[in-house]
């Protein structure tokens, strides 16, 4: 919309014959820099953008469940759930490595 805007002023300005050579330089560089925080600001918003609908459920992974958050239970290499209570040494699982 305001890049709309900005194109509409700037075909007025053609059409009635605006020299830009007229405007005082700081003007130019005000506009230089403004134009270059708009774009930084559109480039935040559209990594932001990317970003949450990247971590968004996609319709294919509905018959998956919902996502766990956290670690989950403890285990071991092999996949058999580990006590998550203190174990004594003697009682504990033998490792495979």
């Amino acid at each position: 919309m305001v890049g709309a805007l900005v194109g509409t002023a700037a075909g007025i300005g053609l059409a009635v014959g605006f020299d830009i050579s007229r405007v005082p330089p700081w003007m130019i560089t005000v506009g230089m820099y403004k134009l270059a925080f708009i774009a930084a600001g559109g480039l935040l918003f559209a990594g932001a953008a990317l970003g949450r609908a990247a971590r968004q459920n996609r319709p294919n992974d509905a018959d998956r469940g919902p996502r766990a958050v956290g670690p989950g239970p403890a285990r071991f290499a092999d996949g058999t759930p580990r006590e998550t209570e203190p174990v004594e040494r003697k009682n504990r699982p033998e490792s495979g490595a």
